[in-house]
């Protein structure tokens, strides 16, 4: 769809928002940068006689205006099925990927609201991925969790990738979840649930519909 909902969890409820992303999508990621403006990456539009294509745009959101624009900046190849958070600073970083042409991507991009550039850093996962989550850990570490891996098979994976962002250094290592560490081995990462801990709304920007081709 090209629906935009607010979640407000002191609600608990959620609203329909007026203003609508410039396209169907689907399979996008969007993240919040330092400015307060929302920027939705990639995704699956419609593409041509309803074969959904990977798309290369980048909307920004205004929640406090009500207003969706279409940047200038583009992801390049056009991707969907990635993971973007909030970086150091004003910048958004985003992970991973499937490409038009089947490939998996292993690329970390930057993308920086203030001058409307997107950046591929040096940094790449150890294979590329799809489908996976991530999000900010605490102090300047991102943390990537499963999706899909493409090697020498395309598989399912249970890795935590862990990413240090580009102002503290480039690079990207893998941890494999285990019940019980290897002697040396890091700590299992262990997530706690805070209650109350959004004060504003949560926005969810489109993505698929059941029964629909949308």
């Amino acid at each position: 769809t090209d629906e935009i909902f607010a979640y407000d969890p002191h609600g608990p409820k959620f609203s329909l928002q007026t203003m609508k992303l410039p396209a169907v999508r689907r399979g996008h990621s969007c993240a919040m940068s330092a400015n307060l403006l929302i920027y939705c990456f990639g995704g699956l539009d419609n593409g041509t006689h309803g074969r959904f294509s990977p798309s290369e745009k980048i909307f920004s959101i205004s929640p406090e205006n009500q207003t969706v624009a279409t940047q200038s900046a583009f992801l390049n190849p056009a991707r969907y099925s990635l993971s973007c958070v909030a970086g150091s600073g004003n910048n958004i970083l985003c992970f991973g990927g499937r490409a038009k042409d089947w490939r998996v991507l292993p690329e970390i991009v930057e993308y920086d609201p203030d001058s409307d550039k997107i950046t591929i850093r040096a940094a790449k996962f150890p294979i590329g991925r799809e489908g996976l989550s991530c999000t900010r850990g605490v102090g300047e570490k991102i943390y990537c969790f499963g999706g899909m891996q493409q090697g020498s098979s395309y598989r399912t994976v249970d890795t935590i990738v862990e990413i240090t962002p580009p102002r503290a250094a480039s690079k990207a290592s893998q941890r494999t979840l285990h019940n019980d560490p290897a002697p040396g081995a890091p700590e299992p990462i262990t997530l706690t649930k805070e209650p109350d801990a959004f004060d504003d709304p949560l926005f969810g920007c489109a993505g698929g519909e059941f029964g629909s081709r949308r």
